[in-house]
């Protein structure tokens, strides 16, 4: 969900193509001739920055009418099947669309670097076992396998082949689980604020990480040059398992219609609670190295507030990640610090609350319950790299546990991946809010 503020009347606008509509719109008006104050134009930035920042392209300051025009025409939404990953989504605006990243590897495998928008299904095989993965559902194929028939999931049946049983369960080959990834991907809030997802060829992978910038200098006539240096070190992904299991009532799954929208929905909401909570509260030592655990032992800015937050307290983030030539992207608070933003008020008066500063609202807002609360967590989250060794693999089985007791069915999602921080000094924490 894209969110901006007009300077004009602080009006909270929800969906990217209004936005865009009044892009289209204002660009119409200027080239019919109209003119803009500078405080349209300062609006016109804030609205641009907020949809360049939405789509992951970087933002060139707008300060003029020219800059505006050269800003670039907003294409029309993607068009994709309702029931494939990343429905709804929309293409990047038109000037700049990066393409996937990607890096050879030692042995010469291909390591893709994806951004949110982009799908690790669309780097699927064709086919497996005569199937398109694009088309297999989970859903079906556990909903089939506990209500004993396959009539409505015949697909899935042939790709499972050998791996359906009547008293284990059946195990999803990793190809045929990468729409539960996207899925999961497309409703966690470190990917909506930008995190890329890495594939993993192997159990480890080592990226090189640059620490220091090499500095830049302009001698004068007959002066030399002197020596510069840039500090490299590595990001060292491991794939560690992370995952959950869930009992399922048969009766349920027998009598609901949308049994298997319910159990893919299900099981990729667990992931993304456990993913966002790795990456917000993951201290490093007990759990896996989040942003919580990395301030402690590298270079993730930290500012202890130890009052009631207010928008200087962003604006201060904002400046800590600018001091570091990078560009902020959004920002991720609990549910109760969201709500004490949004009820500051002017001069303490009665619904007459405090709007927002533009080089806020042209950060995407973000609100998680995994984030610490009396904590908030704003920068550049492309930073934050996460690591998937496999497709999530997929168990059910009525016979672990209480299964079979309480005619219930058992069913376990497992992941294989790690978190890491390109520039951890591109995210700014913010501590003990009140």
């Amino acid at each position: 969900m894209l969110t901006y503020a007009t300077k004009r009347s602080g009006e909270v606008r929800d969906e990217p193509e209004a936005i865009k509509a009044n892009a289209r719109l204002l660009l119409g008006r200027l080239a019919a001739g109209e003119t803009f104050s500078p405080e349209q134009i300062s609006s016109i930035d804030v609205m641009c920055r907020a949809l360049d920042q939405h789509y992951g392209r970087e933002h060139r300051p707008i300060k003029t009418a020219e800059d505006f025009k050269a800003w670039g025409d907003v294409p029309e939404p993607r068009q994709v099947p309702p029931d494939q990953p990343g429905a709804g989504a929309e293409d990047t605006i038109s000037r700049a669309a990066a393409e996937t990243t990607e890096w050879p590897d030692k042995d010469g495998n291909t390591v893709r670097a994806l951004r949110p928008d982009q799908h690790l299904i669309d780097y699927a095989p064709d086919e497996y076992r005569g199937v398109n993965p694009r088309d297999f559902s989970i859903g079906r194929a556990v909903r089939a396998h506990i209500v004993g028939s396959w009539r409505d999931a015949e697909l899935e049946e042939r790709a499972l082949g050998t791996g359906v049983n009547t008293l284990g369960g059946f195990l999803t080959p990793d190809a045929l689980a990468l729409n539960i990834i996207d899925l999961t991907r497309a409703k966690s809030v470190v990917f909506q604020a930008g995190a890329r997802t890495i594939e993993m060829p192997a159990a480890f992978l080592t990226i090189a990480r640059l620490l220091t910038d090499p500095g830049i200098e302009a001698p004068g006539e007959n002066q030399a040059f002197t020596e510069g240096s840039m500090t490299f070190d590595a990001i060292s992904l491991s794939a560690r398992k992370i995952g959950r299991w869930i009992p399922i009532s048969r009766e349920l799954v027998e009598d609901s219609p949308n049994a298997a929208e319910a159990i893919e929905a299900a099981l990729s909401d667990s992931l993304v609670e456990l993913i966002d909570k790795w990456c917000m509260r993951g201290d490093g030592t007990s759990t896996y190295g989040g942003i919580v655990g990395i301030t402690a032992h590298d270079s993730v800015q930290q500012i202890d507030v130890s009052a009631a937050v207010d928008w200087d307290d962003l604006l201060d983030a904002i400046e800590d990640v600018h001091d570091k030539n990078a560009e902020a992207g959004a920002w991720i608070t609990s549910p109760g610090q969201s709500i004490k933003l949004a009820k500051l008020k002017v001069n303490s008066e009665a619904n007459h609350y405090a709007s927002p500063p533009p080089e806020v609202t042209a950060l995407r807002r973000l609100v998680s319950t995994q984030c610490v609360d009396g904590q908030l967590y704003l920068g550049d989250f492309r930073q934050v790299l996460f690591g998937v060794r496999k497709g999530a693999q997929v168990e059910i089985s009525t016979e672990a546990g209480d299964a079979f007791k309480k005619h219930q069915v058992y069913m376990k999602i497992v992941l294989r991946g790690d978190i890491g921080f390109a520039r951890p000094d591109h995210i700014v924490r913010l501590i003990n809010l009140s």
